[in-house]
């Protein structure tokens, strides 16, 4: 009877580790068919650079300057396109992203750039930015 108990449970175990098996592989289908239909995870699709909107081409040449455009990936979120830029200057890759007008887009509130740009362009902190008084 032992021996049996034990090998229903080996057998449940089994059963087990397979389900989750299967279940972690439809979600990573899942997960590939949210990405293709522009949700959070949604992997750039490459472009060239003269199939952008004109306001675009005109964005990421100004940026680039000389340097030759390496790639151009365009990332759709909703309704909305946003196109990174990818190009070489001085042996170092450069991305840069940009919205459907060509405007270079900044980064989120809160990322380390951004912070530190913000204290060198305030004059060094509490004595130039807001709420520096009592």
């Amino acid at each position: 009877m032992r021996s049996m108990t034990r090998w229903m449970f080996v057998g449940m175990v089994g059963l087990m580790i397979a389900g989750l098996s299967v279940a972690a592989l439809a979600q990573e289908e899942g997960a590939k068919v949210k990405s293709k239909k522009g949700g959070k995870g949604a992997k750039p699709e490459v472009i060239a650079l003269d199939k952008c909107p004109e306001a675009v081409q005109a964005g990421i040449k100004k940026e680039a300057g000389t340097n030759e455009v390496k790639e151009v990936a365009v990332i759709t979120r909703g309704d909305k396109k946003i196109y990174r830029a990818t190009w070489m200057v001085e042996g170092k890759e450069v991305k840069k992203m940009f919205d459907e007008e060509g405007k270079v887009m900044t980064k989120p509130e809160g990322a380390k750039k951004e912070k530190k740009t913000e204290g060198g362009e305030a004059g060094g902190g509490e004595a130039g930015g807001e709420g520096g008084g009592e």
